[in-house]
């Protein structure tokens, strides 16, 4: 299994993950009414920026989520994914660095909108 490395790693990251927490049954729901056209694009220049610092002008990521009604434990629920999407299809240190940034991304949203 290799690492994330290139673009095409990233839509392949961003592609997988969202394909399997679409069908979650805790937090699919989130997902229902999603462009996305817009989404999966703007989350690839994310992670192309977090990962491979590839600059993008993405504007903020978190406006997007701040009125959805997001619980802790959807938080908690959203790095379980995350991660078994990365372990799935990635290993290395570029793959660990990306489990340790959704860390950091739930527990700040989280800290924002369930404080």
């Amino acid at each position: 299994m290799q690492d994330i490395a290139t673009p095409k790693d990233i839509i392949k990251l961003v592609n997988a993950f969202y394909d399997f927490a679409a069908q979650d049954s805790q937090i699919g729901h989130f997902f229902k009414h999603i462009n996305w056209q817009k989404h999966k694009p703007r989350m690839c220049m994310f992670w192309e920026f977090a990962l491979l610092e590839i600059p993008h002008p993405i504007g903020s990521i978190f406006d997007l989520h701040a009125k959805l009604p997001i619980k802790s434990i959807d938080f908690d629920h959203w790095i379980k994914l995350f991660d078994k999407t990365i372990d799935t299809n990635f290993k290395g240190p570029i793959a660990n660095l990306a489990k340790q940034k959704a860390k950091i991304i739930a527990y700040t949203f989280n800290a924002k909108m369930n404080a």
